[in-house]
């Protein structure tokens, strides 16, 4: 049986009528489900419109397509798990608002514009599409579209009520804490932002708990919101000297290129490498997508790929594939090659490391 397609007019034209700005995305009934959710046009930001007349005109050369809304001025909550709404559960509570069920979940939308942009998640299942100063960033799948069989639709008959201050200040807030020293640390982020400053103390000279936990503990009681309980700290203090001179990514984010000088790579691989090593974890993993990668380093989407391939070639970058979801980067420990100690559980980190 073949699968069904949406019908791109007559909801584009719903969207365009409340303001919202839309543009033809792959047709659902081909591809993979990724592809069902691609757009069918280039430069989407610029061109996605609430113009009827070129919305007519989408409408006889993509009949079939699914349709997308640019986050021109929003922000939408893409909850598509049951851990995504644990984690909604966590943040303060928002006024009432529009939403589409969709095939793994839900869209909330809010209106609101966020200066520094947005993140790209507030947690595991909770993503954000966003936008920076109203310029879309981002874009979501309008109901009417169909993805995997899976029409979505409108939850509720509600307007898109505007992003209270507290949204606003989430989804800004990863990105605003590795600017402002002052921000807090929200829940979800708290055990690896605390590990990464134990990684920095500890290469700074604080190499026993003594000299570490009280730092590491009063940055917890001023920052996290909600504080750790004092034994986790204390957990991430025993483990940050015992485990390691941290890993470069972790001690020295922003600096990871000096790692690498002897690779010659080049200005772009070493910015996409620098935001791979400011996401990843101690055992330098992580898992940002490609639009969160462009965003942060503003390189197009088609210059993160060769750069990646790049990091790949020189042994800096391995990759673990995940259907449906972004794809796992996994940094390699290699030394810089002066052989400055860099060292894991007593091992030095360039010892049986990826090649």
């Amino acid at each position: 049986m073949a699968r069904r397609a949406a019908s791109f007019l007559v909801p584009a034209l719903e969207a365009a009528n409340v303001g919202l700005p839309v543009f033809p995305c792959r047709p659902g009934n081909t591809g993979s489900l990724r592809r069902q959710k691609q757009p069918a046009i280039r430069a989407w930001p610029a061109a996605a419109t609430t113009d009827a007349q070129q919305i007519l005109a989408w409408g006889e050369e993509h009949p079939d397509a699914n349709i997308g809304i640019a986050a021109r001025g929003l922000i939408v909550l893409d909850v598509d798990s049951a851990e995504g709404e644990r984690q909604l559960a966590r943040l303060p509570d928002f006024p009432p608002t529009a939403e589409t069920s969709t095939r793994r979940g839900r869209h909330i939308y809010f209106r609101g514009l966020v200066p520094s942009g947005c993140v790209g998640a507030l947690g595991d299942g909770l993503d954000v599409r966003g936008n920076k100063a109203g310029t879309a960033t981002a874009y979501v799948l309008a109901p009417g579209s169909v993805v995997g069989g899976f029409t979505y639709c409108r939850s509720n008959d509600l307007g898109i009520a505007a992003a209270p201050p507290e949204l606003i200040e989430a989804v800004s807030q990863k990105r605003r804490t590795r600017l402002d020293p002052e921000a807090p640390i929200l829940e979800g982020s708290r055990n690896v932002t605390l590990t990464r400053h134990a990684g920095r103390l500890f290469n700074a000279g604080l190499k026993s708990e003594s000299m570490l936990e009280p730092p590491l503990q009063a940055l917890n009681r001023e920052r996290c919101l909600p504080p750790l309980p004092e034994d986790e700290v204390a957990e991430i203090t025993r483990s940050a000297v015992r485990n390691f001179d941290a890993p470069p990514w972790m001690a020295l984010p922003h600096e990871v290129g000096r790692w690498c000088a002897g690779d010659r790579l080049s200005a772009k691989a070493v910015a996409v490498l620098r935001c791979l090593a400011d996401h990843a974890d101690i055992d330098g993993r992580c898992w940002p997508s490609v639009e969160t990668i462009s965003r942060i380093t503003g390189l197009d989407r088609k210059t993160v790929f060769p750069a990646l391939d790049e990091l790949r070639r020189a042994g800096r970058v391995s990759t673990e594939p995940r259907p449906f979801r972004s794809t796992i980067y996994v940094l390699s420990p290699l030394c810089p090659p002066s052989g400055s100690s860099c060292t894991r559980n007593g091992t030095r980190a360039g010892d049986g490391g990826p090649a």
